[in-house]
């Protein structure tokens, strides 16, 4: 199930905006998985994909050292998975394992495609943003850090 589309269809897995898993794979050989509801389509061609992905999550250093990543759309039934995924850390636990998901080498990046899933495309950090904004709706004045890595569809 980790077939990938021509480059030029790779939007159509995302567009629709579904939460999808970020799989990483870091410098010290660990993998990681970890739920992203906050990602966009940027451009069709060549396709550039933003994803938010804060310093407090496990795969933020894996993704700033590599530059790489997969992004997997897994399907309806893994819904209570996908949730769990998101409420533990990569850093105390192998998810993989813990969710008895398989991880497939990828091609073109060391991440690992995850074989359960609709869809897995491999992705290279194309331009890493960090920015610091207030949040004006609750008036607080506290800024909030917001990391969004721009990735494009590797090769």
């Amino acid at each position: 199930m980790h077939d990938s589309l021509p480059a030029e269809k790779a939007y159509r897995i995302l567009e629709a905006g579904p939460v999808i898993l970020v799989s990483t794979r870091g410098t010290d050989d660990r993998t990681n998985l970890m739920t992203a509801g906050f990602h966009m389509m940027m451009q069709h061609a060549p396709p550039l994909v933003g994803v938010i992905i804060g310093p407090w999550d496990y795969s933020y250093q894996a993704l700033s050292d590599t530059g790489e990543c997969v992004l997997a759309v897994p399907p309806a039934g893994m819904a209570k998975a996908v949730v769990d995924i998101g409420n533990c850390s990569g850093e105390t636990d192998d998810k993989f394992a813990r969710f008895g998901l398989t991880p497939v080498a990828a091609q073109s990046v060391s991440a690992p495609l995850v074989d359960e899933c609709l869809a897995n495309q491999n992705w290279l950090m194309a331009i890493h943003y960090r920015t610091y904004r207030k949040c004006i709706a609750m008036n607080t004045g506290v800024p909030l850090p917001h990391t969004l890595y721009v990735v494009h569809l590797a090769d």
